[in-house]
């Protein structure tokens, strides 16, 4: 199946999220190579790693970092251990959905990064307002790329980011939703909220959990 289409457009979040003193960032999933061109300009000095599984993006992602492999991310070589237990920070942004086993994947990271290493993510948010209106109609319908991208094959909320990463030996050190403003959305939210407030829940929490389009996280390995 063909890879989500590359876009210039990077991760404003994760990009702000990036320590200036770090010395060295391994991006998994790097498209483009736009974050990386970003975050070039802002730490010169870093060491700018990139794994990419299609050749088509790695090409692109060579003219940004210092080094790309072309490699599954879930099945490692020894040359990218290596690179994984050298790296500062450990970028996934949008990526890890992706994969078939998200959870071995940050289990065998806790086992082999830095303990003062840290993973930035951002992860689509499947509770958005826009996938529960659907729902109610009855549609589950794939796309090129969004909420419902045709190659993404793990869902998750709030709730269950937090699981995610908790489960598998990390602390969440930050987690902020991306909210963008969509038409009709503040009448869904309001519908939503509603139907928690006749459900007995906490409207508040509903309304921003189906406002986020996206989750970003910044984690580290627990001590």
């Amino acid at each position: 199946m063909n890879q989500t289409p590359v876009t210039e457009i990077f991760n404003s979040n994760i990009y702000a999220l990036v320590p200036d003193s770090v010395a060295k960032i391994l991006e998994v999933g790097t498209g483009s190579g736009s974050l990386a061109a970003a975050i070039k300009k802002k730490i010169p000095f870093v060491e700018y790693v990139g794994v990419e599984i299609s050749s088509e993006y790695a090409n692109l992602s060579r003219a940004h970092c210092d080094k790309v492999y072309l490699d599954n991310f879930e099945k490692p070589n020894y040359k990218l251990i290596q690179e994984i237990s050298n790296a500062d920070c450990i970028i996934f942004s949008d990526v890890l959905e992706h994969f078939v086993d998200p959870w071995s994947v940050l289990e065998m990271l806790r086992l082999t990064m830095k303990p003062s290493a840290c993973i930035i993510a951002s992860i689509p948010n499947i509770q958005h307002w826009s996938i529960q209106l659907r729902l109610n109609g009855g549609d589950w319908s794939y796309s090129e790329n969004g909420l419902l991208d045709k190659t993404h094959l793990r869902f998750f909320t709030r709730q269950t980011i937090c699981a995610l990463f908790e489960k598998t030996g990390f602390i969440i050190t930050h987690i902020e939703p991306r909210i963008f403003n969509f038409p009709n959305q503040i009448q869904a939210l309001d519908i939503i909220a509603k139907i928690t407030s006749l459900l007995s829940g906490n409207e508040e929490a509903s309304r921003l959990d189906a406002s986020a389009f996206q989750y970003v996280i910044t984690a580290q390995p627990k001590s």
